[in-house]
């Protein structure tokens, strides 16, 4: 498969389900594969720029238009935006839908 977007981002997403047939560049994690790639994002220094949602049905995984982004704020530090935008992303992950983990998936856009 080619490069998405780095080999260490690659790497800590790929474990979820490649969504490259639907025509999508990047892999579907569940809530919990989210949440441990996050963790796994930060000890490599890598910020998050937003992400999607996506739906599963009987043999289909589609996006369902609800997602997030982080904008870098002006005169913010490499680090600044880092900790703010992994905090943006963990919460909205953890927070988005309760109780319909079976259902929802999460496409995390890295800065890397």
């Amino acid at each position: 498969m080619e490069l998405v977007w780095s080999q260490r981002a690659d790497r800590v997403l790929a474990v979820g389900e490649w969504l490259g047939a639907s025509g999508i560049r990047n892999w579907a994690l569940t809530r919990q594969e989210a949440l441990t790639a996050l963790d796994a994002l930060e000890r490599d220094g890598i910020g998050i720029l937003g992400g999607e949602t996506y739906d599963v049905a009987p043999n289909k995984t589609f996006p369902n238009k609800d997602g997030w982004h982080c904008d870098r704020r002006t005169g913010e530090s490499d680090q600044q935006f880092l900790e703010r935008s992994l905090a943006v992303a963990r919460n909205y992950v953890r927070t988005y839908r309760v109780g319909e983990e079976d259902r929802i998936r999460f496409g995390i856009v890295p800065t890397k």
